[in-house]
């Protein structure tokens, strides 16, 4: 008669020798017979494919110790490692996902005390010795052997295209690293029909407003079924006439209108309005009345023939433009579209003249150039005419940044605020160095401006009142200065995180992809608390 024990401590040891026997250091395997398609994770998990009914089974490594002997059986179980598509060496993890869980059954089985110690000592004997190329190939391995396991191929496109332009900052954000085998057969079983969903690849980043629940209704993308699901769950009041217009774009153009709408909602806070404060708290019915105004004033702009003339880009980064502005700039916004209406109608002759690639230091120019004469907008508060040109309109924010760099000194000798940048960051590279400092204080702020013939003064009191930031760049090489840039970044009103806004040389040109690249790497720093901050 056999007797089933637990593992003794002191037989550890026999436990990895065993393990060893098995060929659990063996990160992946892959075998394939007339009935079926096998691989075998760390040789404690595996996926299996049967040719006839393509049905999926999942089995786990079982280890019995019996009279004193070490077996083991392949029993099913229900778990499914989310197996990657695509091959980054970010997806390593899928190894010590398996083995820990492997293991951490397999010491349930023998009934063992202390099992995460004896885990840790088991997985540091198996894997010291593997190379680590070993480890590259297996996971090209898994990735390649994954596709056989994928229920319906179609499905992952149509994955990306409905989930991946998700708002980043959402909790339900998606990358596409995390796209993986257990994603797409999830979603293939909502039993949303390919062929329609492929017909209707413009349509599809609109999914994402709409409950999933829905997504097997046979006319899913018919008008009568379709805009009433995406207006309950966005507000977004489309009409026929806007459907038809989107069908006709890029997915491209459609997913960046989804993301940035999404986003802009999800954080619908005016960067320019203390919450804190509640007295200025914004009544919920004027709050609707807002978020209505600026989702008109995003239909307005797909509406518009000149605008959607523009690279794709060029519309995704207007559409962001005029979503991200203060929404009590929404409140009359036929007077924030004329400015938009007038920089398109000025500049049509660059479309089909000026790539979108190739030249794309000349659009961000002219992008550049709507913002500064948006800042004139804002905060001079003029009224506008409706037979003003883009022409009119550049001149009089022109006038505006001269005025503001003339202010008396003995006004913004008493404008400071705090430092969070306490000291100065210098990155040293093979081209020099960048050296990175903050603005503390209104005369700064002006001198910035006035050195590099832009409105950053403008700015001083948002600045003063913690709600924007403002770096001066700068990269020397050899005691001179080869470019000079400012930073803005807005505070958010909520986290105190600080989110890029703009990036200026002199007389608002673009700024080098260095400085460019030094200056994210900063604020995520900051963000990150990497850098000191102030007290």
């Amino acid at each position: 008669m056999t007797r089933k024990n637990n593992l003794p401590s002191k037989s550890i040891n026999d436990l990895h020798n065993y393990l060893l026997s098995l060929d659990v250091t063996r990160q992946a395997l892959a075998t394939s017979t007339a009935t079926e398609t096998v691989l075998t994770i760390c040789g404690m998990w595996r996926i299996s494919k049967y040719h006839n009914d393509k049905k999926l089974t999942f089995e786990r490594l079982k280890v019995n110790f019996i009279d004193s002997t070490l077996t083991s059986e392949w029993v099913r179980t229900d778990k499914l490692f989310s197996l990657p598509l695509l091959c980054f060496k970010d997806h390593y993890y899928i190894f010590e996902n398996v083995n820990c869980w492997c293991l951490t059954n397999i010491m349930r089985d023998l009934h063992v005390t202390n099992p995460a110690r004896h885990i840790k000592t088991i997985t540091d004997k198996l894997y010291a010795s593997v190379p680590h190329y070993h480890k590259f190939n297996a996971l090209k391995l898994v990735v390649k052997k994954s596709w056989e396991f994928v229920e319906c191929r179609p499905m992952y496109g149509i994955f990306r295209h409905i989930y991946l332009y998700q708002n980043r900052e959402s909790s339900n954000s998606i990358c596409l690293k995390d796209i993986g085998l257990k994603e797409v057969n999830n979603f293939t079983e909502l039993k949303l029909n390919p062929e329609h969903a492929l017909n209707n690849k413009s349509l599809l980043p609109l999914l994402n407003f709409i409950d999933d629940s829905h997504f097997a209704h046979p006319e899913l993308f018919s008008n009568s079924v379709f805009l009433p699901l995406v207006n309950q769950n966005c507000k977004f009041e489309l009409t026929k006439a806007d459907v038809r217009i989107l069908r006709a774009q890029p997915i491209t153009f459609t997913a960046a209108f989804c993301a940035t709408l999404n986003s802009v909602i999800s954080h619908i806070n005016d960067p320019y309005y203390d919450e804190q404060n509640d007295t200025h708290r914004i009544d919920p019915v004027v709050s609707e009345q807002q978020i209505h105004n600026l989702l008109c004033s995003s239909k307005w702009l797909i509406r518009n023939k000149h605008i959607m003339q523009y690279p794709i880009w060029v519309r995704s980064r207007l559409l962001r433009i005029l979503l991200n502005l203060p929404l009590r700039l929404h409140e009359q916004p036929a007077q924030v579209l004329s400015l938009f209406a007038q920089w398109a109608i000025y500049h049509k002759q660059m479309i089909g003249k000026v790539k979108p690639i190739k030249h794309k230091d000349q659009w961000d120019r002219v992008l550049n150039q709507l913002e500064h004469v948006i800042d004139w907008f804002l905060f001079d508060q003029p009224l506008l005419h409706k037979n003003q040109t883009w022409v009119s309109f550049s001149n009089l924010a022109d006038g505006w940044t001269k005025q503001q760099q003339e202010l008396q000194h003995q006004e913004i000798a008493l404008i400071k605020w705090e430092k969070q940048l306490v000291e100065d960051r210098v990155y040293s590279t093979n081209l020099g160095d960048i050296r990175i400092s903050e603005i503390s204080n209104a005369q700064d702020l002006h001198q910035e401006g006035c050195d590099l013939d832009h409105c950053v003064f403008s700015y001083r009191f948002d600045c003063f009142n913690n709600q924007y930031r403002v770096f001066s760049l700068r990269h020397i090489l050899n005691n001179k200065e080869l470019e000079r840039a400012t930073l803005g970044v807005h505070v958010h009103p909520r986290t105190g995180d600080l989110v890029f806004d703009q990036l200026r040389t002199l007389a608002n040109d673009v700024a080098s992809k260095t400085l460019q690249k030094y200056a994210n790497s900063t604020i995520k720093l900051l963000n990150l608390g990497d850098i000191q901050h102030a007290a």
